[in-house]
């Protein structure tokens, strides 16, 4: 009997080690609090609004004719290498056309880290660097990305979407932002949807997971 579970325990740990390697689950890990894809969907928006470390929290629930926003300040959180103003965390839904056979569209959830710089102009310096850093960093761990200037009227800056082999829509995205809040942002958005009780990858091959790869109207608040 113990010879029949050797092999099963062997697959089992290289699949884990292999699901650590995904590029979205790192990213994810690198720079969150909580990881959605390392726990049930329902576990996970628990984890981010039960979060003890969360201040200042806002919330808009879902109703027939708006979406559910959540947005907090982290008291002491910060995953960056300088100590930003503010760092705020938010779970947005937003409406997604993603297959044709879907005219109704379905339901994303927007997972966004938020670093807000300080009023100084070193302050917005530094938070460009900050994302200088950060995507130079995930240029090594995705295979594809694009950059694109963000010109939107007062709304100005660059947006860095990164690309993996199993998911049409880009899973990540970075932006260093200026004019969206009284100071320059540093956003980073993962792009997860729920299926069933699981987060996995919007337009991915059978909406999957990052592991199971291995193994087989929108409002901001800016105060």
């Amino acid at each position: 009997m113990k010879k029949l579970y050797l092999p099963l325990i062997f697959c089992l740990l290289v699949l884990g080690a292999g699901a650590q390697q995904d590029p979205v689950y790192r990213f994810t890990k690198s720079w969150y609090r909580s990881n959605p894809f390392i726990s049930s969907y329902g576990a996970f928006v628990e984890h981010v609004l039960q979060d003890p470390d969360l201040i200042n929290q806002r919330k808009q629930l879902r109703t027939d004719s708006t979406l559910f926003v959540f947005n907090a300040t982290f008291a002491s959180y910060n995953p960056f290498s300088f100590k930003p103003s503010r760092v705020d965390v938010a779970l947005v839904e937003q409406n997604a056309q993603l297959y044709e056979d879907r005219p109704e569209g379905d339901t994303i959830m927007l997972y966004v880290l938020m670093a807000f710089a300080d009023s100084t102009p070193r302050g917005a310096d530094r938070l460009k660097k900050e994302y200088d850093r950060i995507t130079r960093k995930s240029d090594r761990m995705f295979s594809d990305y694009k950059q694109e200037a963000i010109d939107q009227g007062k709304v100005t800056g660059v947006s860095r979407n990164y690309f993996v082999d199993y998911a049409q829509m880009a899973p990540v995205t970075i932006e260093f932002v200026t004019g969206l809040a009284p100071t320059p942002i540093l956003r980073i958005t993962v792009r997860i949807r729920s299926r069933g009780n699981e987060a996995v990858l919007p337009m991915s091959l059978y909406d999957t997971k990052p592991q199971e790869i291995v193994d087989s109207g929108f409002k901001w608040f800016n105060d």
